[in-house]
């Protein structure tokens, strides 16, 4: 089983082309991933785990324009972000510990909860 260490993720409530959206870094030393997220699509995230790869994945969010592709491996215990116009032919892809997806659900509910505050 890998140990590899979480990669740092931040999130941010924040509005995008003027819609409420959520900004979610994801960086380790190697990479950071900008992930920008609509308020609708922020509910979807749940269904990340039950997206499985070789099988399926879920679009969600945007990166630098395109879309986000998301899905997880339980085998090898990873979460995988593909970015690209289709989640067969992606221009860039990362993998990252499948804890990962825990902590930006987590981090992205925080975000959204400072956001209702006056």
């Amino acid at each position: 089983m890998n140990h590899q260490p979480l990669p740092d993720v931040a999130a941010e409530a924040t509005t995008s082309n003027g819609a409420p959206s959520v900004h979610v870094k994801i960086g380790t030393s190697d990479v950071e991933l900008n992930v920008w997220m609509s308020h609708t699509e922020v509910a979807r995230l749940a269904d990340v785990s039950a997206a499985r790869w070789l099988k399926t994945s879920i679009r969600l969010g945007e990166v630098a324009g395109a879309p986000a592709w998301w899905s997880v491996d339980m085998e090898s215990q990873t979460l995988s972000v593909l970015v690209g116009m289709d989640d067969e032919t992606w221009d860039i892809g990362v993998t990252l510990p499948i804890g990962t997806l825990d902590v930006i659900v987590a981090a992205v509910a925080s975000a959204l909860v400072w956001e209702d505050i006056p």
